[in-house]
């Protein structure tokens, strides 16, 4: 998606009903719908989203300006403010096609909670679909297709234990991967639940730890509030019976 800063400074995208405003000296996008507001930077990686006062950073595409004009992540943007984005590839002579579907955004606002079942006992966790989104609805897709089931945990230290790997050796996941996504809010103390990646920051997919640490550089989703006990207990090849 491109806008022209030169032409004017606030109008609206009727498919999406956002409001789109361009700040010139400080080289910025605001695009508003409801409580829901992302923020830009041109040459700037990290996007600010707040929805309802929740503040949250993206790892996205850098916004460029290109002949005058500012472009920015469609497809980002378009998830954000609450569509259906699908993506065809290019086939048969045929250009790729991206097909935006609206649909309505209703975002809990209480933690999800969730049960992992595992071969040493059940840990419980509550997960925060209002703060981190793009990570807890990614998380969600995968233990509600039954993903998680009969996996192991490949990585158990004295300070973390992770799991979520169908090939059981830390290399494995799903066919896509998931933008970091962080928020200030939400550390990596004792029983934090988070996404595990490789040093590409928008590289995780279905690999989750439990440890401290790492603050500001993995995405922190949810914690442990029963069955620590478990935790400590977790050795490398221990299963993930399932997450309900």
């Amino acid at each position: 998606m491109s806008v022209s800063p030169s032409l004017i400074t606030n109008f609206s995208y009727c498919f999406l009903g956002s409001t789109v405003q361009w700040d010139n000296k400080s080289q910025k996008v605001l695009i508003s719908k409801g409580k829901i507001s992302i923020s830009l930077t041109i040459d700037n990686p990290v996007a600010l989203v707040s929805n309802d006062g929740a503040v949250r950073g993206v790892v996205i595409a850098p916004p460029e300006l290109v002949k005058d004009r500012t472009v920015v992540p469609l497809r980002f943007i378009s998830e954000v403010l609450g569509t259906e984005v699908n993506y065809n590839s290019p086939s048969a002579g045929k250009n790729g096609r991206i097909d935006i579907i609206p649909k309505s955004v209703n975002l809990p606002e209480e933690p999800i909670k969730i049960t992992i079942e595992t071969s040493k006992g059940a840990i419980v966790a509550e997960l925060y679909p209002k703060l981190m989104p793009i990570t807890v609805g990614n998380f969600e897709k995968l233990f509600k297709s039954n993903f998680y089931n009969n996996l192991t945990f490949h990585r158990v230290e004295d300070w973390v234990i992770q799991g979520g790997d169908p090939l059981g050796n830390g290399t494995g996941g799903p066919d896509w991967t998931i933008p970091l996504e962080v928020t200030p809010t939400l550390k990596n103390v004792r029983g934090a639940l988070a996404m595990a990646r490789s040093s590409d920051p928008n590289s995780a997919d279905s690999q989750f730890y439990i440890a401290p640490w790492l603050d500001g550089q993995y995405a922190v989703f949810g914690k442990i509030t029963q069955g620590m006990d478990i935790v400590d207990k977790i050795e490398i090849g221990d299963k993930i019976i399932s997450v309900k």
